[in-house]
C-alpha cells in the first residue's frame, strides 16, 4: 500500500488544469479571466489541484510553487521558488491546496510567467540528483501551466518573447513552430472565464516568429512555420512573437501553440488563446 500522488498535465502537457491564478487580495475571489486579468505588479493568488490515486494517504505532502520567465523549457535554474504548502491527502482524493503567500506578476512579462507546481511525500520523491529541467511532461509530481488570452485587434500585438537556456556544458539548438489547437476542454475554458465561445473555422490569426523585438515584424515572419533558435553554452536567446488577429469574429477564438523542439524531442511551448476584442458578442 503507497499514496501515489498525481498534478494532471493537460493537452499540450503545459495546460495543466490543476493550475489556476485568482487575481487580487482574495484567495476565493473568481480566476483569472479577460474581465478579472493578471496584472503586472499586482497581488495574485496561487492554487493547484493534488490527486492521489493510491490506496494509502499522504500525510504532510510538500508542494511547491515556482514560476519562470516565458520559456519554451522551465529550468529550476532560471526559476524561482515562491514559496511551499503542505496538505495531508486521503488516498483516492484530491485536495486545492493554495500558495499561502502572495505572487505578483513582474512588469517584463506582462503576467505571461510560467507556473509550475512539484508536489513530493515520503513515498514519492523525485530523482537524486535534481535534472535541471522540471520536465513536467513525464513527470506525475510535476505540471506547468503555460497559456495567455490575447485580444483580437486592429494591431499587431507583440507578445513577450520566448527564450531558451543552455548551460555550461553544451550549445543548443531548438526548432520554434507555430502549430494551430483544437478545440479546448470546456473546463478550460470556464477556468479562464471564455465559456460559450466556439472554436474559429477561418484561421484569421497571423504569427510571426523572430529573432529581434520589433512593433512591426517584417512579412516574411509571418510566412515563417518554424525558427531555428541556437544558444551557445551559458547564454539564453529569445524568439520574439507578434500576433496580427484584427479578422477573428466575435463569439469564437483560436489557439496557438508555439512549440520547442531539441533533437526531435518536444521540450515545451507557450498556448495563446486569441479572442475578439469583444468576445461574449456573436455576429
Amino acid at each position: 500500500m503507497t499514496s501515489r500522488l498525481l498534478i494532471r498535465d493537460g493537452s499540450p502537457s503545459w495546460l495543466s488544469p490543476d493550475i489556476w491564478v485568482v487575481p487580487g487580495g482574495d484567495p476565493e475571489g473568481g480566476v483569472s479571466s479577460p474581465s478579472n486579468p493578471i496584472v503586472s505588479g499586482m497581488s495574485a493568488f496561487l492554487w493547484t489541484r493534488v490527486t492521489n490515486t493510491g490506496d494509502l494517504a499522504s500525510t504532510s505532502a510538500t508542494v511547491s510553487f515556482y514560476v519562470s520567465p516565458p520559456t519554451l523549457d522551465p529550468l529550476r535554474s532560471t526559476s524561482t521558488l515562491l514559496g511551499m504548502a503542505y496538505a495531508d491527502i486521503a488516498a483516492g482524493t484530491s485536495l486545492d491546496v493554495l500558495l499561502p503567500v502572495q505572487w505578483r506578476p513582474k512588469y517584463d512579462y506582462d503576467g505571461h510567467e510560467c507556473l509550475v507546481v512539484v508536489v513530493e511525500d515520503q513515498a514519492n520523491q523525485l530523482p537524486t540528483p535534481l535534472p535541471d529541467s522540471f520536465a513536467p511532461a513525464i513527470s506525475a509530481q510535476v505540471a506547468q501551466r503555460n497559456i495567455a488570452i490575447v485580444r483580437g485587434d486592429t494591431r499587431i500585438v507583440a507578445m513577450p518573447p520566448l527564450t531558451m537556456t543552455a548551460l555550461n556544458r553544451r550549445d543548443r539548438e531548438v526548432i520554434v513552430s507555430v502549430i494551430r489547437g483544437e478545440e479546448l476542454d470546456g473546463g478550460l475554458l470556464t477556468q479562464m472565464g471564455i465559456e460559450g465561445l466556439s472554436l474559429a473555422t477561418d484561421q484569421s490569426v497571423k504569427v510571426a516568429l523572430g529573432g529581434y523585438s520589433t512593433c512591426d515584424p517584417p512579412k516574411k515572419w509571418f510566412r515563417r512555420s518554424e525558427y531555428e533558435l541556437h544558444a551557445e553554452r551559458g547564454s539564453s536567446k529569445p524568439v520574439y512573437i507578434s500576433i496580427a488577429a484584427k479578422g477573428i469574429r466575435n463569439g469564437t477564438y483560436e489557439v496557438i501553440h508555439v512549440v520547442g523542439h531539441e533533437r526531435g524531442v518536444q521540450l515545451g511551448g507557450y498556448t495563446y488563446v486569441v479572442i475578439s476584442a469583444r468576445p461574449g458578442v456573436s455576429k
